[in-house]
């Protein structure tokens, strides 16, 4: 059976699908997962399935499911450790781009904090998060896969503790390695950002909308 998804979260999306080629349930919807939260449309098959050309990239499970096709961008789950990182590279892939000039991460933090991941200005993702060690570990995560690029962190001034311990932490671990810079909460207008994903949390929007207003000054 061939399952769709598709979502209007960015509509520059509007060509790009992914396959998704696996007997492993697991691990096929926890792909899925991921794909939906950031809007991108796939296709669920089984490796026996012929594969549609227009797939941009085709992720299977694991390796001995592999089967030579004229889909030449292939990835393999068992290579990652966690399917967001997969789906990262599945869509930098996808966009036909191998190195960005900038990463930046936009960052609203708060009881709940939420971040937006761009690369040259494409929103790649979105996340939440429930403590600062997770998100410090998500960022080290996405700058060691864009070593080569200018690395930019924008942080509201809002929730002045949490934000604080944040900007103190990543100072400590990069330096002057990446480029921090605050932002007033009054820029960081939840409403900015208009989607029906109901995967988007507020405090995502908030990033998101950070980084909106702040990325043409980089």
């Amino acid at each position: 059976m061939i399952k769709f998804y598709v979502s209007n979260l960015l509509k520059k999306n509007s060509d790009i699908f992914i396959g998704i080629a696996t007997k492993d349930l697991k691990i096929a919807k926890k792909i899925c997962n991921e794909l939906k939260k950031r809007g991108l449309k796939y296709i669920f098959l089984t490796p026996e399935n012929d594969f549609p050309t227009y797939l941009r990239v085709l992720i299977y499970g694991y390796r001995n499911e592999f089967k030579e096709s004229s889909i030449k961008n292939v990835l393999f789950y068992e290579d990652f450790d966690s399917p967001s990182k997969i789906v990262d590279r599945a869509y930098e892939i996808a966009l036909g781009k191998e190195k960005y000039s900038n990463v930046v991460i936009a960052i609203d933090p708060g009881n709940r904090i939420g971040a937006a991941f761009i690369c040259d200005n494409l929103i790649v993702k979105t996340m939440l998060f429930y403590n600062i060690k997770n998100l410090l570990n998500e960022i080290d995560s996405f700058f060691k896969m864009h070593f080569n690029s200018k690395k930019i962190i924008l942080i509201g001034k809002g929730a002045y503790k949490i934000g604080s311990k944040i900007i103190n932490e990543i100072n400590e671990k990069y330096g002057k390695e990446v480029k921090l810079i605050t932002i007033n909460e009054e820029f960081s207008n939840k409403n900015i950002f208009n989607s029906n994903n109901k995967y988007i949390s507020k405090d995502e929007r908030s990033a998101i909308s950070i980084a909106k207003k702040f990325l043409i000054k980089i």
